[in-house]
């Protein structure tokens, strides 16, 4: 994994999936990264707009608000790469996600 460069980043996950938030969360700070980890869109969109982030993780299956209407929501008052970690694997899904702003699709 490439280490974003320069001094400690942030980075938010917003995955309701406990365990692989989890997962995801401890690898990301063992290579050294802040991580906050919240379960739900609506968590996690504050936290989003309460501090900067350098990347977003985000799922787009999530109780309350979806990762999709997050991301639209979101896209224009956070300059971070946002990046969708979800099992949605159809072409049309990635469409989607990568017009609602995010910038990468995993």
């Amino acid at each position: 994994m490439k280490r974003l460069v320069g001094m400690s980043k942030e980075i938010l996950i917003i995955e309701d999936e406990k365990n692989l938030a989890s997962f995801v969360s401890l690898e990301l700070e063992h290579e050294g990264y802040n991580v906050t980890v919240e379960y739900n869109g609506r968590d996690g969109l504050a936290a989003a707009l309460d501090k900067d982030f350098d990347l977003i993780l985000l799922d787009i299956m999530m109780p309350d608000v979806d990762g999709l209407q997050f991301c639209h929501e979101i896209r224009n008052q956070v300059d971070c790469p946002i990046l969708f970690i979800t099992a949605k694997t159809q072409e049309a899904d990635i469409v989607q996600g990568l017009s609602y702003g995010a910038d990468d699709y995993i």
